[in-house]
Parts: structure tokens; sequence; C-alpha cells
């Protein structure tokens, strides 16, 4: 064992990711450090920190609001660094997730602080630097850095096992979002009003979609071919709200539900747009017919099962005629966040 743990996050979608591990953590009384980054600071992340009962984890601020686009993030990232350059043991491993500007501060901190550095959903890859950018270059920055890779899947683990033979590399049959999900349904957090008629779920956040203009036009197309065929819940991130008029008929807007009441109302819909990769994984999941409003993806669930890709209204119409459906069942009584702890508390 380590002497200490540290989990590092500070998005919305981190937190939900990174949440079943730390509470594995926590079941199995093991001490460790949970720190915010501060990236995202909205109240429904404060909210989804206490619906799971994660303890309650040290702020880094730099930033009165959430850091949405690559001006904030020019500012906001070398405030969180100087803040965190303090001593820290060296047999101590940071722990972080995915492929957000936090997962690259946490890859700076644990590399100048020579501690072992663990990364979760390690070998997702789009082959493209430019798209998205620059996630796909956090990711690959983040494995190359990284001395536990743990893959979500088998095309992510056969991205990296032959390049870092000599780290530790785990594939962990799924991502750790699919104990995320357990975990919402458990505490079952249901105030928002289901509709009785068939309903598509729509959210949008990814700088891609909103810093350019013809992506989100498209989006929008997309939108309201869709609002034409069934009623529309479009739940809307604060990044992205102020961007786009709210006037398309058929389409109901929403604030961002609490990751427990929105689990809910995806089990119920009918079909989902999106460019979010974890909501692509949670339809895997749940087998929901799902259009990915990006051009290319990390995640390879779903892709040609239940999953269509990209902005081609042509494409998205034949989709809509017949949506896709997986045809095999997901295991999901496996556990990645489980195997996570035992390989770290093991070494």
């Amino acid at each position: 064992m380590y002497l200490n743990y540290i989990f590092f996050e500070g998005t919305q979608a981190g937190v939900i990711k990174m949440a079943p591990v730390i509470k594995e953590f926590e079941n199995r009384g093991v001490a460790f450090r949970f720190i915010c980054s501060g990236q995202h600071r909205s109240r429904s992340l404060k909210r989804t920190i206490e619906l799971f009962g994660l303890p309650e984890p040290e702020s880094l601020t730099g930033s009165k609001k959430d850091v949405v686009n690559l001006a904030g993030l020019t500012t906001w990232a070398p405030k969180i660094m100087f803040k965190l350059v303090h001593d820290i043991p060296k047999d101590s491993v940071i722990i972080t997730q995915g492929d957000s500007i936090t997962t690259f501060v946490g890859t700076l901190w644990a590399k100048y602080s020579r501690c072992k550095l663990a990364h979760i959903e390690a070998g997702m890859r789009s082959f493209d630097i430019f798209s998205p950018f620059p996630e796909e270059l956090i990711r690959v920055f983040a494995d190359c850095m990284s001395d536990y890779l743990f893959a979500s899947c088998d095309s992510a683990y056969k991205n990296i096992e032959r390049y870092y033979s000599r780290k530790k590399v785990v594939n962990m049959g799924a991502n750790t979002l699919i104990d995320s999900m357990k975990l919402a349904l458990k505490i079952g957090h249901n105030s928002f009003a289901i509709p009785d008629e068939p309903y598509t779920i729509v959210t949008l956040h990814r700088l891609e979609t909103m810093m350019n203009r013809e992506k989100l036009n498209r989006a929008l197309k997309i939108i309201e071919m869709v609002s034409k065929r069934m009623k529309v819940l479009f739940f809307m991130h604060d990044s992205i709200a102020s961007r786009i008029k709210r006037d398309i008929p058929g389409v109901e807007y929403n604030d961002f539900l609490e990751y427990t009441e929105f689990v809910n109302v995806l089990w119920h819909s009918e079909l989902v747009l999106t460019d979010s990769g974890g909501l692509q994984e949670e339809c895997y999941y749940l087998d929901k017919p799902c259009l990915l409003l990006r051009d290319v993806t990390e995640h390879g669930e779903g892709i040609g099962k239940n999953v269509c890709l990209g902005f081609s209204l042509r494409e998205a119409e034949i989709f809509l005629r017949r949506p896709y459906h997986r045809p095999n069942p997901v295991d999901i009584s496996i556990s990645p966040s489980k195997l996570i702890a035992e390989v770290l508390l093991d070494a």
C-alpha cells in the first residue's frame, strides 16, 4: 500500500465517474484525500458530492465561475498549479480520471512531486489531436506519464498495452460509470416529472460544439428535426445556456438535473442526442439509441450498435426512422471500481 491516496478531480462528469472509486476506498477503511480543482464550481457539482455521500473535498478555487473556454483555462490552470506546489510524501499516488484540464494539472502535479500517478479511463483515442482539442492531447500526455493505467474497454486496452508494457495496464471491462449508475439508481431521487409520452433527451456541452458555430447550428437543426417527431427534453449545462435561443417548438428547456434524477429520466427515454462521451457510454449500458453529435469519439462503446456518430442531417434522418439497438446485453454485475481499489491497495 501507499502512504497517501489522493483523488484529484474538478468536473461534474469526473466526480460522477470517480465517486464509486472513492466510496470503495471509504468502505474498506482506507485513508485518502479528496481534492477538488475548482474547474467546475456549479451548485450541481456540490450537490453531486452530497448525493453520493462523498467527504467534503479540499477545494482549490482559482476562478469564481466554471472554466469553460480556452481563455479561462490559460489563467485558471497556472493559479491551480501554484496552489498545488507543496510537499507531499513521495510514497503517494495521485488518482486522476478522463481528459479534462484537471487531469492535465493533476498529471503535472504528480510528476513535479515525484509521486505515482493512476489514470482512470486510460487508452481512449480519437487518433486526431485536433478533434477533440485539447482532450486528445491530454489523454496521450496523461497515459504517457502515468504508472497505473485503467482502461474501460478492449479497444482502449489495446491502444496502450503494447506501448506501456513496463507499467501496470488494467482492462476494467467497463467504465466506472456503470458503478455510478448503480449507485444513482439505488439512491433514487426522482422528483423530475417523467412525461407520459415518448421523449428524447438532449445535452450539449463540449468546447468543440460550443466554439464552432457551424457545428452548433447543425446540432440545433437535428434537434428541431427530432422535435417534429416526439417531445424533446433539452437539459442545459451552464456553459451553453447563454449561447442558444430557446425557440425550437416542441422542445422543453431545463436546467441540468442532479445525476441521480438524470439517470432515472434517461432510463425512461426513447432516444438520446448528445455530444457527451459519458452519456454515450450510459446509453450503451442501458441500450438507448443515441445520436452522438461529434465528428469522432474516443469511446468505442455502442458505435454501429446503438450509437450513430456525426452531424450529418441525412444520417440523422435515417437513424430517426430506425434507431439502432445493440444485439447483446452488457454484464452490469461487474465493478470496475472494486478492481481499481484492489490493484492500488495491493501495490
